[in-house]
């Protein structure tokens, strides 16, 4: 039996994907400059203070976690706070909605979405909505109460205004030859980064950069989380761990697994946002048991996708918080603004 393997891939770099990515390119860059003129309108809401968390890639570079602590920081400073996700491939995406008011997931993961799911359940006194319509999410959560509003995937997200643009970004986002979409990873290029108040690098891929950000960050171990509860980390003390991921960027799982000193047997790593059937399931749990592992270790974001899912063996999802390595006093005084 083969090994799982169905990363994210883009097509062979051909005239026609280059033709593609320049067609995309000039659309891209159309709207913008309608956006920066004016002829696109921005809607304001008012009375909510509205801070974008995005990137310039399709697929992760450690958006939701940074978005999760920002709100954190909102939150502990007595700001009653939103945030706004896309919901995507949830079937709340369309029409959006409330996933939760503070106190955890009021729908499934597949209403709301992976992301938006874990985010519920992993941060509390929180308000997480969904929809496609930013602007229409923002207006409910402001009668929900949010004074600060925290867009999930929001830079070019342009129709609603935003007071804090923040992106994450990798060094192989600024790297000339990094293909735009649909040959390479970018939605825009680098060039798009001026638009951006404040840069956020996660640490594990800035390491050696004579130019980083002002602002690294990194992934932190903080405890584990199953289908029955949570756990400390040390409560697989003495276990062989198999890693199962369908995230953007399964490397920064493994490293952070490794940081918490996990025993990694292997690791079955899918597209970004896979849907899991039984069968996968099966075979990854008979691989994990072959190479001598005795529990299927995740992250928070498929913990959602495989609600319901039989396994043979235990699956823990390793809750990961952000800290910041270098630039605490640049992020403070940015966030410290949009408090008055």
């Amino acid at each position: 039996m083969h090994t799982v393997n169905e990363v994210m891939s883009y097509p062979r770099d051909t005239r026609l994907t280059r033709g593609l990515s320049v067609l995309l390119q000039l659309a891209i860059k159309s709207r913008s400059l309608g956006y920066d003129r004016g002829i696109l309108p921005v809607r304001r809401v008012k009375g909510v203070t509205v801070i974008s968390v995005g990137n310039i890639r399709a697929g992760g570079s450690g958006k939701t976690p940074l978005a999760v602590h920002l709100a954190g920081y909102f939150r502990d400073r007595g700001k009653r706070t939103a945030i706004l996700s896309r919901g995507y491939r949830g079937t709340m995406e369309g029409r959006g909605g409330l996933v939760s008011s503070g106190d955890g997931p009021m729908v499934t993961a597949r209403e709301a979405g992976d992301e938006a799911f874990a985010t519920a359940r992993g941060v509390k006194d929180v308000i997480v909505r969904v929809g496609a319509d930013r602007v229409e999410q923002a207006r409910a959560a402001r009668r929900d109460g949010a004074k600060i509003v925290i867009l999930d995937d929001g830079f070019q997200h342009r129709r609603l205004h935003r007071d804090l643009d923040i992106v994450s970004v990798c060094l192989e986002d600024l790297d000339p030859r990094t293909g735009l979409l649909p040959s390479g990873p970018l939605r825009e290029g680098a060039d798009a980064l001026g638009r951006a108040h404040l840069l956020v690098g996660i640490e594990s891929d800035w390491k050696d950069s004579s130019d980083p950000p002002a602002v690294l960050m990194e992934y932190v171990p903080r405890g584990l989380s199953s289908f029955s509860g949570e756990f400390p980390l040390d409560h697989l003390d003495g276990k062989s761990v198999h890693l199962l991921c369908g995230i953007a960027r399964p490397h920064r799982f493994a490293l952070t697994a490794k940081r918490a000193r996990m025993n990694v047997t292997g690791e079955s790593t899918f597209a970004d946002h896979h849907r899991y059937s039984a069968d996968e399931i099966r075979h990854v749990v008979s691989e994990a048991g072959s190479q001598g592992a005795n529990v299927i270790l995740t992250t928070c974001k498929d913990l959602a996708r495989l609600d319901g899912m039989e396994s043979d063996l235990p699956i823990f999802a390793l809750q990961v918080v952000m800290d910041i390595v270098k630039g605490k006093d640049v992020l403070a005084s940015h966030l410290e603004r949009c408090l008055t």
